[in-house]
Order: structure tokens, then C-alpha cells, then sequence
């Protein structure tokens, strides 16, 4: 990440990235990490100045100007955080660090000779940190969505439990059909060692697991291989900037929509909410329809241009508004899309075609629910709803789950569609969510507007040893 301060109108800025333009700003040449302007008005002393953070060390350097009273320009600072912001920073330290050293009775830093940052009125720097703390989802928020690659046979892929315990003939059943399927399988020989309480694992042995696999550029896909509970402990704790600069495909639901979530506000790539290691054998004889759904979304041709989601025979798609709407495809399990709300994991719902589901809750919590996201005006924002499979033990119960939702949904006036097949039922079909959709409401029918993987490339080597 860097950012220029004391640039004059009309210089031309260049990111440090292999020259790599941001778009929309101005542009300077850069040499040895410092701004060097082209046509610098003479001065006594020199005008430019770089605060550049390296996210992996929190190095700061910079290059000061002496005189105080020469102060940049309000908007030059400003113009700095946000180049920060827009470079995909997305950490408060900066922020922090730069609101503490502010303050012309604040001591040096012993880190970095910050004096440009002293230099500006502390309203203003006080200002804009907190823009940068309390908006932390706009770095993200504002770029472009990005694809993972395509996954081909001889790519490695994680089989990873960052929620609840699985079962050991699940995961082996899984890993065996992948292998078969010509993957590579990353798996932890410890996975089925740890424990704590209902959990895969403490905290920090989860965290390591998926940063990991997020890390690892010879891991091409991330498959969760149960759900439950757990990822919201963990997921301030993930490396979201790494998984920006390395898409890669990460696919699971459930308590999973945790993640899927913060992916979708942290680093925008399409991830891929998808039946797990109990539910799904990615090469077997005669497949399921889940079988087939998360086979052809992932492995066949993901990089299609267009492509209408599959129903099973039989399906019963009921239209609860008609009309057909275009958003992202958001969404996934109600309790976690409810849990995150208020967090800088929330659902980012504007404009989005929301997706909902949930399994083993009583018909008053699900009520409580709908109500939260109506109140959080959540539901005033999307495009179109599509309501999955809502599931209990009890019959009625389910019934009274379905009539609440749609209670919620039908006074909204957007497209909604009820009952699809995706969700804790066997016929779950793979949804790619963050990829750009079009709900027909009348047709009942989701088709995905856009790739959702990028082309492939040669298969990736060996998996990491342990």
C-alpha cells in the first residue's frame, strides 16, 4: 500500500505495482519507492513526500519536507488516505498510527520521521481516520469482484475444518473421490486430533489452517468439510488481502456463510456456497443432483459467460412476486447473515439478489430474524429474494417457517421466488455467490450473468509437505 502526499495538480501518479494505473487519479513516475515528479515548481526545499505501509511488516518509510509552515494542501492528505483505501488497505493500524503521531505535542514516532502528517490541522486527520476505522469495508466495497481460477485435474485442493468436528469416513470418502477425480488433497493429518468443546480446533489452530490454505499459491480451491459452528470467532483473524491477490475457489455453506460473507466485503471474489464433505462425492458412478450441481459449477465450464442455475425434476419453484431483476448473488444461511449484521462482516445487500436458508429453527426465531434484516433495512435494498429450503424436524412447523418468510417478503415489491432447491436438503444445488444474476420470478429461474472462474492454467505442483 502507499500513498502520495505533496502532489500538485495535474502530476500523474503510479502505483507501485509494475506501474499499475489507478484509474481515476493523477500519475507520477516512481523510483526506488519515491514520488518523483516530473516538473516540480522550484524550492527550496523538496516537495515530495511518500507514506508507504508494507502490509507484512508494518515498515513505514518517509521522506519529509523541513519547513512546517509549508504545509500540503487539506485535500493532498486526504487524497492520500484514500489512495491507501483504494490500494486495498483495509487495516486500522495505519489509521492509528497516523491519528496518534498527529498531534504536534505527540513525541516522534520511533518507527518513521512522519513530520507530513504533523503537518496537517489534527480536526482534519481526526476527521479522516475515523472515516477509515468506522468504513473499513470501502476498500473492498469499491473494487471490482473478481473470479478464482477455474479448477483443472492435477490442481491441489484444501480440504480444511475451520467450524465444527467432522466425521473421519466423511472426510476420507471425500478426499478419495477428489483423488479420483485427478486433484491433489491438502489434509491436515492433525484435523481429526483437535478438539475444543464443539469445535474443529482452538481458535488459533483454525485460523492457521485456512490462512494457510488462503496463502499457500500451490492450493488452487479451499473446501470447507463441515459446517456448524465456529467461523465467526475466527474470521477477523483471516487473510483477506491474500486471498485478493490470489483468488482461489473456497466452497462450503451453512456456517460457512460467515465466511462467504466477509470474503464478499473484504476481498469481493466469488465464492461458491456448496454442500460439504457428509453431502457430496465430487466423482461418483451416478451422482445426485447435488453431485452433478457442484461438479458442473466447478469443474466443467465455470468460465461460461451465461448459464441458468439447474433444478432437479420435479422441482416446485413457486413465484411469491413475479417480475425479473440483476444484482450480485448474496447470501446463504439467515442465522449467519443476522449474526453479522453491525459487524464490518455484514451483508453488503444493495442492489444484491438476496439468497436465504436455514435448518432447525423454530418458526419464532425465524420471525425474529426476518424482522431484524427488515429493521437493519436490509430487505429495502436488494433487487430480488430467493428464498431456499427452510427445514425442520417437525412438519408444521416447516409450514408456519415458510408462510413467516414470505410474509416478510411479499410487501416488498421486488422479484421473489420460493422454495429453490438449495439449502439443508439433498438436492443443494452450488450457488456462486458474489457472481452477477438475473432472478425471472415469473419463470422461476436464476441464471448467472457472468464467469464465475476465471480460464485455467496448468495444474499446480505437489501439495505443501506437513
Amino acid at each position: 500500500m502507499q500513498a502520495v502526499l505533496g502532489t500538485e495538480h495535474g502530476d500523474e501518479i503510479d502505483t507501485l505495482r509494475g506501474g499499475e494505473q489507478v484509474y481515476g487519479l493523477p500519475k507520477a513516475t516512481v523510483d526506488r519507492g519515491r514520488v518523483c515528479h516530473k516538473a516540480d515548481p522550484p524550492a527550496a526545499e523538496p516537495r515530495e513526500s511518500l507514506v508507504r505501509e508494507n502490509i507484512e511488516s508494518r515498515e513505514r518509510h518517509a521522506w519529509p519536507g523541513k519547513d512546517k509552515n509549508s504545509a500540503r494542501p487539506m485535500k493532498t492528505a486526504i487524497f492520500a488516505f484514500f489512495l491507501a483505501l483504494r490500494e486495498g488497505h483495509s487495516d486500522t493500524f495505519f489509521a492509528m498510527n497516523i491519528l496518534s503521531f498527529a498531534h504536534e505535542s505527540a513525541p516522534p514516532p520511533p518507527l518513521v520521521a512522519d513530520q507530513a502528517c504533523a503537518m496537517l490541522p489534527r480536526r482534519a486527520v481526526l476527521a479522516v481516520a475515523a472515516v477509515l476505522m468506522a468504513g473499513q469495508a470501502f476498500a473492498a466495497d469499491d473494487a471490482a469482484w473478481l473470479a478464482p481460477r477455474q479448477l483443472v485435474k492435477g490442481d491441489t485442493v484444501a480440504l480444511v475444518a475451520p467450524c465444527g468436528i467432522p466425521e473421519e469416513a466423511d472426510v476420507a470418502a471425500f478426499a478419495a473421490s477428489l483423488e479420483q477425480a485427478g486433484f491433489r488433497v491438502d489434509l491436515d493429518s492433525a484435523i481429526h486430533g483437535r478438539r475444543h468443546r464443539y469445535l474443529a480446533g482452538t481458535d488459533d489452530e483454525r485460523t492457521a489452517e485456512l490462512n494457510r490454505a488462503i496463502r499457500d499459491p500451490a492450493i488452487r480451491g479451499i473446501f470447507v468439510v463441515r459446517g456448524g459452528y465456529g467461523l465467526t470467532r475466527i474470521i477477523d483473524r483471516l487473510d483477506y488481502d491474500a486471498l485478493r491477490r490470489d483468488p482461489k475457489v473456497v466452497a462450503g455453506y451453512s456456517d460457512v456463510t460467515g465466511l462467504h460473507l466477509a470474503i464478499a466485503r473484504k476481498a469481493r471474489v466469488i465464492t461458491f456456497h456448496a454442500p460439504m464433505a457428509n453431502a457430496v462425492w465430487a466423482a461418483g458412478r451416478d451422482p445426485t443432483f447435488a453431485d452433478r450441481s457442484f461438479r458442473d459449477t466447478l469443474f466443467l465450464d465455470p468460465t461460461a459467460a451465461r448459464r441458468t442455475i439447474p433444478v432437479p425434476a420435479g422441482s416446485n419453484v413457486t413465484s411469491v412476486t413475479g417480475g425479473r431483476c440483476e444484482g450480485r448473488l448474496i447470501g446463504g444461511n439467515l442465522s449467519l447473515i443476522c449474526a453479522t449484521l453491525g459487524t464490518p462482516y455484514a451483508i453488503d445487500a444493495d442492489g444484491a439478489v438476496l439468497f436465504i436458508e436455514d435448518v432447525n429453527e423454530l418458526p419464532y426465531r425465524v420471525d425474529r430474524m426476518m424482522s431484524h434484516l427488515r429493521l437493519a433495512g436490509v430487505l429495502d435494498k436488494v433487487a430480488g429474494i430467493v428464498v431456499g429450503q427452510f427445514t425442520c424436524k417437525d412438519a408444521d412447523e416447516q409450514a408456519i417457517q415458510r408462510e413467516v418468510v414470505i410474509e416478510y417478503c411479499r410487501p416488498l415489491g421486488c422479484p421473489v421466488v420460493a422454495n429453490f432447491p438449495c439449502g439443508h436438503v439433498t438436492d443443494n444445488a452450488t450457488l456462486p455467490l458474489g457472481a452477477r444474476v438475473a432472478l425471472d420470478a415469473d419463470a422461476g429461474t436464476l441464471e448467472v450473468l457472468e464467469p464465475t472462474c476465471t480460464p485455467p492454467r496448468p495444474a499446480t505442483g505437489a501439495p505443501t509437505a506437513r
